[in-house]
């Protein structure tokens, strides 16, 4: 029970704690206080003081947004929103793989020349060009057709979503399979 001489600092501490005028004005009610200990509860100005949820609003917060944030990025990537065309690679940079002992790179641009023994890639004004397997052509499919077995005959200016080469232990490396942007080749 608060000493009358120190009401005043007793209910800034409690104030700071959480508690509200009226509940103190109820607990020194109940105590037996007099009417006028009572009414000090409305004299004592509420300091500054940070309760638990006001102490850590601003770190909670700046938490949130960081989440957030990582989600929203997360998802501008999985779902392609700021780009029409998904990269593989840096363009004419390879991501490189082990496939079955074949190491496997794949390329995206846009198809600059085709032939029977070759595909050119264009991309930033880069180009390369990939060698085309008689024993072993590539597979040309469109990109987002639910036909997985449809083939496409590629063109000059179809866009290239994804060039597969694959390079055997020994020997020279091939195209595999194209697949064409689905958006470019309608």
């Amino acid at each position: 029970m608060p000493d009358i001489n120190k009401l005043d600092s007793w209910i800034s501490e409690q104030l700071k704690k959480g508690y509200t005028k009226q509940q103190l004005k109820d607990i020194l009610a109940k105590r037996g206080y007099p009417a006028s200990a009572v009414e000090e509860v409305d004299k004592v100005k509420q300091s500054s003081g940070t309760t638990a949820a006001k102490k850590y609003a601003k770190p909670l917060a700046l938490v949130a947004i960081i989440i957030v944030g990582l989600i929203v990025l997360w998802a501008a990537d999985r779902f392609q929103l700021f780009s029409s065309q998904k990269e593989q690679g840096s363009s004419l940079t390879p991501i490189k793989a082990g496939v079955n002992g074949k190491a496997v790179g794949t390329y995206s641009g846009t198809i600059s020349s085709i032939s029977a023994t070759s595909i050119t890639l264009t991309d930033g004004g880069k180009s390369k060009e990939f060698s085309i397997s008689e024993e072993n052509p590539p597979v040309f499919v469109i990109r987002g057709s639910t036909d997985r077995t449809a083939k496409v005959q590629p063109k000059v200016g179809d866009k290239v979503w994804s060039l597969s080469v694959t390079v055997p232990p020994k020997g020279k490396g091939y195209v595999e399979r194209v697949i064409i942007d689905y958006q470019a080749a309608t």
